[in-house]
């Protein structure tokens, strides 16, 4: 969905000239663009299987309502009882050494305490992309990360920001951390190991959400060990932000307090209740690693499901449900989290009757160096094929490049679609990968299915509207926002108090033209969830538009104390408090939003006139000329 952003402050002078007549259109075309800022998304779901409903899943009430579908009551919050890596270190010194130089063991940190190997902070700390150039800085530990945009006159404007946490374990390469009060922010400069300083994966050098990019819960929690919620509050990570920076012994394992107290014992009683993966079923195996390393096209929380909710023991689909398009490749590049659904559709994962799992061929506690990796994952191609190996003469499986390796054959490097410089092994064990290596993934949506697992058919209507309203986002079409209204609507009966359809059924109602009804959803939504952004966004955006700039600004105060980090939202407000007569406080809203994002053009023709209508000349013609370097500047790169 979208929204529309601050208007011009209308103005009475004549005698406009050409030139002005030029930036005033082109501030116009270029805020067109600027509307088109996504503030909520929508998400999409998975599919139900054929057995009973696991006894940590959910569960389906006796009560029935008007359209015969069940009340569907939520699942209970699974146990805590986390003690943190280092109480595991103390009895598996060795493990824990071992599995601190692998790469799951090193993927969040304080900026300054990032282990090896080290971004070069010293000789080539900055670059160009599209009309920006941008630059990296580093003293005394402390890291700022810079966007800036200049001409023949000088800098225009220069943003920097402090970094303070290193995300990644540098083994492709690391992103950076903005964090603000509780919300964080993906810094639109990256480290890659093989290339050096570039934009952030999905970043385009002319159009991107330079520092505002929010870090979701999703993203966060499979990226670090234990981070900090509130309550009731999607994105938001208070102090103490993390528990356990990267990943930890009990994300796999399992909360650890009744395993130590079992090992307390003088003389233990009973089964050590720590988790081993050996010891699982193929699908909740699996459902460890799947946890992270299963993305699909798009997947959602399950109702009443929140990003933490897993645990070692549960199935996937417990807590989430998937979309997947086809097998995560696309002729020769592959998603970057696509292994899980390619290693489903290999031979060897279905001819194996479910033994062959991710751990099969990894090891979660260490990963190979470069010397010992051809041994290592030959061994593991041979627990199988030990007799019936390679088929090609011996001169052939040892002649370069392959030198021997199965998986340089089987498991080619395919480079990631939606992260430059890097690539990701295929998982699908071809036996030909030259025959698929033009083959286009479809563009069918299906839900994975998890055997031994079930989502009742009313969460299956839940999920089809979900994903009917992200396809009506994405796409802007209508037709996928009237089906996504049917299901969703259906749903909601079931599920009255599920957060996630009131949002997305206000989007929906909101692209079908049902303003009236979207306003009294919204309305609706901040009284039971009044911690709920995206509502009062919509609130605040559909009374400004409608020019009720009073009730607009009583709306714009609670949303600014629960994210001030919105500069539109701030351009808006400004523009609100300007048509109050507030000017003092619609000049300091401008300058926040400024401060927030220098790019946002349509402010700088606000604030000239503005300025202007308030008798200050000077302050005026410094707008306009701004914006007038910023739009020669900023306008699109042409194709070479």
């Amino acid at each position: 969905m979208t929204h529309r952003d601050e208007a011009p402050i209308e103005t009475t002078s004549g005698g406009k000239k050409a030139a002005t007549t030029t930036i005033r259109l082109v501030v116009v075309a270029i805020l067109l663009t600027l509307i088109g800022v996504v503030f909520w998304r929508g998400r999409v779901t998975s599919p139900p299987l054929k057995e009973s409903i696991p006894a940590n899943s959910l569960t389906v009430a006796n009560q029935q309502i008007d359209n015969d579908l069940p009340v569907v009551v939520k699942p209970t919050p699974p146990p805590e009882g986390y003690i943190g890596s280092q109480a595991c270190a103390d009895c598996h010194p060795q493990i824990a050494e071992r599995y601190n130089r692998s790469a799951m063991g090193r993927t969040l940190a304080k900026i300054d305490q990032t282990p090896p190997p080290h971004e070069d902070y010293d000789t080539n700390t900055s670059f160009n992309r599209g009309n920006r150039s941008y630059r990296v800085e580093k003293n005394n530990n402390r890291v700022w990360h810079h966007e800036s945009v200049s001409d023949d006159e000088g800098v225009i404007y220069d943003q920097g920001e402090e970094i303070q946490y290193a995300m990644g374990s540098n083994t492709r390469g690391r992103s950076y951390l903005i964090w603000r009060d509780g919300a964080m922010f993906m810094s639109p400069i990256s480290w890659y190991a093989k290339d050096g300083w570039d934009l952030s994966p999905m970043y385009l050098p002319d159009r991107h959400v330079r520092f505002s990019r929010r870090i979701t819960d999703a993203c966060i929690v499979c990226h670090s060990g234990r981070v900090s919620h509130q309550t009731g509050r999607e994105h938001f990570f208070p102090q103490p932000v993390f528990h356990e920076e990267s990943i930890g012994c009990e994300r796999c394992h399992g909360p650890g307090q009744n395993h130590a107290d079992f090992r307390r014992q003088i003389k233990p009683d009973g089964i050590d209740p720590i988790l081993s993966l050996s010891e699982l079923p193929p699908a909740e195996r699996d459902a460890v690693c799947f946890q992270c390393h299963f993305q699909g096209e798009e997947r959602i929380l399950r109702y009443g499901r929140t990003e933490t909710d897993f645990r070692p023991g549960m199935k996937f689909s417990d807590v989430w449900a998937v979309f997947m398009k086809g097998n995560g490749t696309d002729g020769g590049a592959t998603m970057a989290v696509s292994q899980a659904m390619q290693m489903h559709t290999s031979r060897c994962y279905q001819t194996s009757g479910a033994r062959l799992g991710c751990a099969s061929c990894h090891d979660p506690h260490e990963s190979p160096d470069a010397v010992h990796r051809v041994d290592f994952f030959n061994d593991r191609c041979l627990h199988c094929h030990k007799e019936q190996g390679c088929s090609l003469p011996i001169e052939k499986q040892t002649a370069e490049p392959a030198s021997g390796s199965c998986i340089h054959c089987h498991m080619p490097r395919l480079n990631a679609s939606n992260i430059p410089h890097t690539s990701q092994t295929d998982h699908r064990i071809l036996r030909d990968p030259d025959r698929l290596k033009s083959a286009k993934t479809g563009n069918e949506y299906t839900m994975f299915e998890e055997a031994g697992a079930m989502i009742p058919e009313i969460e299956r209507v839940r999920v089809k509207g979900l994903m009917y309203s992200l396809v009506a986002e994405k796409k802007g079409d209508r037709k996928f926002a009237e089906e996504a209204l049917k299901l969703l609507e259906q749903a909601q009966k079931s599920m009255p108090d599920d957060e996630s359809i009131q949002q997305a059924l206000g989007g929906v109602l909101t692209m079908s033209g049902r303003m009236q009804a979207a306003e009294s959803l919204s309305k609706k939504t901040i009284k039971q969830f009044p911690l709920n952004e995206v509502a009062l966004l919509r609130l605040a955006n559909a009374a400004h538009d409608a020019g009720h700039y009073l009730e607009a600004e009583e709306l714009f105060k609670p949303l600014m104390q629960l994210n001030p980090w919105m500069a539109v939202t701030h351009g808006r407000r400004a523009h609100a408090l300007g048509m109050l007569n507030r000017f003092d406080a619609a000049f300091e809203e401008a300058e926040q939003a400024l401060k927030l994002d220098p790019t946002i053009l349509p402010l700088y023709g606000w604030l000239s006139q503005a300025y202007a209508s308030r008798g200050n000349r000077e302050k005026s013609q410094y707008y306009k000329h701004q914006a007038e370097r910023l739009v020669k500047r900023l306008a699109p790169s042409k194709p070479q």
